[in-house]
């Protein structure tokens, strides 16, 4: 939950990458649900590659779901 311009997003795509960036398109805002205006929810990977990222209603939380499809190397 930390938004892509912050030090916590640095430190962890030292060594993971960072889905929506490689693959998903617009914003990728996923909270509030209802209201989505921040960036802070991820799927972060090691040694794939990202082919589709999206953000998507859950229904089940505050926060948007992101769903990525990913592939081998």
């Amino acid at each position: 939950n930390f938004p892509p311009n912050s030090q916590a997003y640095d430190i962890v795509g030292q060594e993971l990458t960072d889905g929506f960036s490689k693959a998903g398109l617009g914003f990728g805002c996923t909270y509030r649900e209802n209201l989505p205006l921040w960036r802070i929810d991820y799927v972060w990977f090691k040694g794939l590659l990202a082919s589709t990222c999206l953000v998507q209603n859950s229904g089940l939380s505050d926060h948007k779901a992101v769903r990525a499809i990913l592939r081998l190397r």
